[in-house]
This record gives C-alpha cells, structure tokens and sequence, in this order.
C-alpha cells in the first residue's frame, strides 16, 4: 500500500482506523510464544507486547519479552517489575531505587488506607526496620530486635547501635547493652572514648578504651 490507510475513514496519518468498539486493533502471533510490536527510528527500537505463554505484557529493547525486560506487569496478579519478570510483590525493583521530591521537599514513602499498616524495612524474611503508625520505631541487626524508640529516646535492646565508617571499617560511634548492674549499662564509645554510667547511678565515668585507665 502506497499512502494512507484508512478503515472507516480518512486517513489523517499512515495507519487511522474509526471504530465504535473498545478493540480497535489485534496483533496475534500463532502459538505461544512472545507477539510484539516494534517501535524504531533511525538510532534505536524498542519492542511492547504479549510475553511467552501469556504470562503478561512487557516493554524491552529487544524482542526476547520474557527475559529481563525493562517493565513487566504480570497479567494475573497485576504485579509490575523493572527489570524482572517475575514480581513477586506489587512493585518489584531488580536494582537501585532513588527517591527524588519535585518541589525542594523531603521525598516521602506512605502507607495509606483505612487502616493504615505498619512500614517494613526487609532483607530477605529478616526484618530490618519497622515504622510503628504509633510513631514507634524498631531496629533489627539478624532478624532479632536492637533498638527501639521509646517516647522521645532510643531504648537499645541487647545489641549495639554503631556508626562506622565503612572505608576502614571502624566504629565511630557505638551505643551499646553492657548486661552488668540491674538492668544493665548503656554504654557510649566516640573514637577512643567510653563513656559509661556508675552502677549506682548519678556519675559517669569515662575511659581511655585502649589502656581501660579512668
């Protein structure tokens, strides 16, 4: 065909088509395998369309639709994937997420609803953080609770809540459960500091950590 086409009407561009229905256009591949579409100018294409088996549609800068393709959405379930065919949640990221506010403001992540949940920090099954609506927050280190906020302070469970710098791998600052007297000391080290609260309350001493000489 030389020029336009047109079905049910003039053609105003390559391809018009006039219809009343809601399926204007079918692209159907015999067998099971991807049906794509490819969209090209003259430095590169991408392809959209149905994957292998039917199991969703996918956009992808080649024709292989099933194999890690730049977006998917599972045609079940209604799960998206970046990078991934296989979203297992609602969104499923396979790489780096950056969190970018338009107007200057603090990036924001918001559980909404009636009842409104609680937000999970995971790592695998392990919890990492977990952001109370209650305002509380938890800390986990292995799975197993570090810290949490209590009013306006930080109640530290059992472990130690550390800032290091990870070129050398040092501790920089470290809070930390001594388990001795009563319920046990909170115990703050910065730098070659420790700086450690009496077991009969009231004093603090603090220590040179490298001789342990008050």
């Amino acid at each position: 065909i030389t020029g336009k086409l047109g079905v049910n009407t003039d053609p105003d561009t390559p391809v018009h088509i006039l219809a009343n229905d809601a399926q204007l256009l079918t692209v159907q591949r015999q067998g099971d395998n991807n049906a794509s579409i490819r969209f090209r100018n003259d430095t590169a294409s991408m392809f959209c369309g149905l994957t292998t088996n039917a199991t969703g549609f996918a956009i992808d800068n080649d024709d292989n639709l099933a194999s890690g393709p730049n977006l998917f959405v599972d045609r079940v379930t209604g799960n998206v994937g970046i990078n991934s065919s296989s979203p297992a949640e609602a969104l499923f990221v396979n790489g780096n997420l950056a969190l970018a506010a338009s107007s200057g403001d603090n990036p924001t992540i918001k559980t909404t609803g009636t009842n409104n949940g609680d937000l999970l920090i995971e790592s695998g099954s392990d919890s990492m953080a977990i952001f109370k609506r209650n305002a509380n927050v938890q800390l986990f280190h292995d799975g197993v609770l570090a810290a949490q906020t209590v009013g306006t302070g930080l109640n530290v469970i059992g472990t130690a809540i550390k800032l290091r710098n990870t070129a050398n791998n040092t501790d920089l600052v470290k809070i930390f459960h001594s388990g001795t007297g009563g319920n046990g000391l909170f115990t703050s080290e910065i730098g070659d500091i420790k700086i450690q609260p009496n077991e009969d309350g009231g004093q603090v001493k603090l220590f040179e950590t490298t001789s342990g000489s008050t």
